[in-house]
């Protein structure tokens, strides 16, 4: 039911600013158990069938028409064309559950694992990374030049994507010397591939790949084969807040935002390409036109797809935790403490700052509902200090995607 106080026609919107008993023609305080509609109308709340009967559900991503599911211990697909569902493995029992999809892939983490579904199986997002590299001597019977030479490993999965490496070694080869080096055992579904450079030379070439620990001697040294790319790059840690935006994916953890390597999912840059903020990070939204962060304040990232990547201010507060939603047409919208902010190019606009306000909240969650051809946002958002003078209580705000 509506506030008996006000007509079906809210054309002007939410108002909970101004007084009860003083409310402006044609707007809302509030309204219980309907839906707006464009024009200002109400209808009654779109119904829900349950299609899964979880115990300990706490968290939903899509890839298509399947769905992860973290319930409890369980990690379960649920495909919505048949209703059926199945356990695929077993993940961390509570904590973050977080994702994004990238060419048509889920990357998600919990609360301990960084995992990748492709609407088939779920694996490990990333490659086991080098960490130290391999024992090596200079020794004598080659053809290799005196000079300094540097030598690192890699390893790569079954599927040929290469992980990160530490820093190369660098060693000194007398004349006529040769290159000795212990490999070690790659890890399960793992190859080892070996790096060396040429005499002095910076740039490190793959020399040969292997299954299995052993010492091998190297007395001549190629530079014309593949060379390594993945210095100081790491596989992804789990990360409180995901999303993709052009080529990467951004992953929120406490006060930074670190980005992959373009067209690189697996591999995360420790040394560039990431964001820090004076505060942890609340929300992070991937729009056509950038990404905005939510911290201290509210940014706007541009570029993050290149080596020269921009950031500036975009509102001087925050969005709510959890209410960061993308709508229809590549837009983005996420609630604050002074009510709806919706992208609109590289900047916020409050669309409704004069009439409404949340007030102080911890916590939220929102969704786009798309019914009978009505669109709107819907965001509940909880756990303030209080109740704010202009604020509403907790409440299900509707806000009209196209007024």
């Amino acid at each position: 039911m509506t506030d008996p106080r006000v007509s079906d026609n809210w054309l002007l919107g939410a108002n909970n600013i101004a007084p009860a008993d003083r409310l402006p023609p044609t707007t809302v305080r509030r309204a219980d158990n309907v839906d707006a509609t464009v024009g200002g109308k109400f209808m009654v709340r779109a119904g829900y069938e349950q299609v899964y009967a979880g115990t300990a559900v706490r968290g939903v991503l899509a890839l298509g028409h399947k769905l992860l599911i973290a319930d409890g211990t369980d990690l379960v697909e649920f495909n919505t064309q048949t209703n059926s569902s199945a356990v695929l493995r077993t993940i961390a029992g509570s904590g973050r559950f977080v994702g994004a999809v990238y060419a048509e892939v889920l990357y998600f983490c919990t609360e301990n694992e960084c995992l990748e579904y492709d609407g088939q199986e779920v694996r490990r997002w990333g490659v086991a990374d080098v960490l130290a590299q391999p024992p090596v001597a200079a020794v004598a019977g080659g053809a290799l030049r005196p000079g300094y030479y540097k030598i690192a490993i890699t390893y790569s999965d079954v599927d040929g994507r290469e992980g990160g490496t530490d820093n190369p070694l660098v060693m000194f080869v007398g004349e006529a010397g040769a290159i000795s080096i212990d490999i070690p055992q790659p890890p399960t579904g793992h190859t080892a591939n070996l790096y060396i450079s040429s005499v002095n030379g910076s740039t490190l070439y793959r020399q040969a790949s292997y299954d299995t620990a052993g010492t091998v001697v190297f007395g001549n040294v190629r530079d014309d084969l593949n060379r390594l790319r993945t210095i100081r790059k790491r596989a992804p840690s789990p990360a409180d807040h995901i999303v993709s935006h052009k080529g990467v994916i951004l992953m929120a953890s406490r006060n930074t935002v670190w980005c992959t390597a373009p067209l690189s999912p697996h591999l995360v840059d420790r040394t560039k390409r990431f964001f820090q903020f004076p505060v942890e990070v609340g929300a992070i939204m991937a729009t056509d036109d950038g990404v905005f962060v939510s911290a201290d304040i509210s940014y706007f990232l541009a570029s993050v797809e290149t080596d020269s990547p921009q950031q500036r201010n975009v509102v001087e507060f925050p969005a709510i935790p959890g209410t960061a939603v993308i709508l229809p047409g590549g837009r983005g919208a996420w609630m604050t403490k002074y009510g709806q902010a919706v992208t609109n190019g590289a900047t916020l606009a409050l669309v409704n700052r004069e009439n409404y306000a949340v007030g102080e909240r911890t916590h939220g969650a929102a969704t786009v509902v798309d019914h009978n051809g009505n669109q709107l946002i819907v965001t509940a958002t909880s756990g303030g200090a209080g109740q704010a003078a202009i604020a509403a209580s907790d409440y299900f705000f509707g806000e009209i995607l196209n007024p």
